[in-house]
């Protein structure tokens, strides 16, 4: 689940100086569970092997909820790790339906809403709304904008805004294009209209329609250049 490990090289100072004071943890078929910074850190000592302790885990929900609280009392989670964390509790609950649906478990149905805020609750989201605002972000906004949202730079409301802005201007964008391409295609059917052969119209004006495209896209790249040579 972690993303920033951060620090490897100091804690490799520290086991080499002290040892491993906390063995890092895994299944009985050594899938880890917790300690992957001690883990890269003997990796990074050029170690090949390490101290573990074995835990027998009950399922996969099990599983999850050791590898968040040995994470969570170490160094809080950023903002993408707390998303991955909530979506992971989705699947739980995903499963737990389909085992509710198989009839495998006596386990009392839940509305999606109310499933969606309790994910939101344990991941520590507050509210199912905000926890859909994140999820939004991950998958709509700009690595720099995740980046400002791990660091604490930014909230998740002015992350969520800033994306939410940039989506909408871009689809304006596309819709004014090809509004415009339209206009243009008629205008080139009028022009060619009395200069071309009836039968070979369409394709004059679908050529010159594509000429028309590319040199607008190499316009817009050329003045993309010209903003980030200006930045």
């Amino acid at each position: 689940m972690r993303k920033d490990f951060g620090g490897i090289e100091e804690l490799a100072r520290d086991i080499e100086q002290n040892g491993l004071i906390n063995p890092i943890v895994v299944t009985p078929d050594y899938q880890l569970i917790a300690g992957e910074r001690r883990l890269r850190a003997h990796q990074f000592l050029g170690r090949s092997e390490v101290m573990v302790r074995v835990m027998e885990i009950k399922d996969f929900e099990h599983q999850l909820q050791l590898e968040i609280s040995e994470n969570e009392h170490r160094k809080e989670f950023t903002f993408s790790e707390r998303v991955e964390w909530a979506r992971r509790l989705e699947e739980v609950e995903r499963l737990k339906a389909k085992e509710r649906m198989a009839g495998k478990e006596n386990l009392p149905d839940q509305p999606s809403g109310q499933v969606r805020d309790i994910v939101a609750d344990q991941a520590g989201f507050g509210s199912g709304k905000q926890y859909d605002k994140a999820k939004f972000i991950m998958e709509n906004a700009t690595p720099e904008i995740i980046q400002q949202l791990d660091e604490g730079v930014i909230s998740t409301h002015k992350a969520f805004v800033e994306t939410k802005n940039r989506l909408e201007a871009a689809v304006r964008e596309a819709e004014e294009r090809a509004e415009q391409a339209e206009l243009d295609k008629l205008e080139l059917q009028r022009q060619y209209k009395d200069a071309i052969p009836a039968d070979q119209l369409e394709d004059a004006v679908s050529a010159a329609v594509e000429r028309h495209e590319e040199e607008t896209t190499v316009f817009i790249r050329q003045k993309e250049k010209e903003a980030e040579v200006q930045l």
